[in-house]
């Protein structure tokens, strides 16, 4: 049988309790300050259309942040929608183009944390060096989620 001495009794319960003190701060430091990072993002969400109203699809679409001069491309589904997903918050400008169509931009674009704006494009006859310029300035509307968002 082994005696503990009236000055070691409760060490290894303040070993125990200082443990689980630094796992609470750790864990409170990981949810307030890291998770946070990765939800400052938006997403662009679009369909793009010829002039009967017919999907276009494997348009390339090319959306630039204004603010850091970052461009991202990508291509529209089989249905001619596209998703951009992870994009920050800033000024934004979306180009669409497509062979046998003019090309076109939406310029004006301003994301904010958690939106999910949507940009639709419909494609006019013609050539690739012909372009249609729509200025976005409108307040944007969230059309494609029931989320309430309180960020002004």
């Amino acid at each position: 049988m082994k005696f503990l001495s009236p000055m070691n009794a409760g060490s290894r319960g303040l070993v125990n309790n200082r443990k689980a003190g630094q796992i609470a701060v750790f864990a409170f430091l990981l949810f307030f300050l890291v998770v946070p990072v990765f939800a400052q993002d938006a997403t662009l969400v679009g369909t793009v259309t010829d002039p009967s109203g017919a999907a276009v699809s494997s348009a390339t679409i090319t959306i630039t942040n204004i603010d850091t001069g970052v461009s991202r491309t990508l291509a529209t589904s089989s249905d001619g929608q596209y998703v951009a997903p992870g994009l920050i918050n800033g000024h934004y400008t979306v180009k669409v183009a497509m062979s046998g169509f003019k090309a076109a931009e939406q310029s004006g674009i301003t994301l904010q944390v958690g939106d999910r704006s949507r940009v639709d494009f419909k494609l006019q006859v013609g050539s690739a060096q012909e372009q249609v310029t729509v200025e976005a300035n409108a307040i944007a509307v969230q059309s494609d989620s029931g989320e309430v968002s309180n960020v002004t």
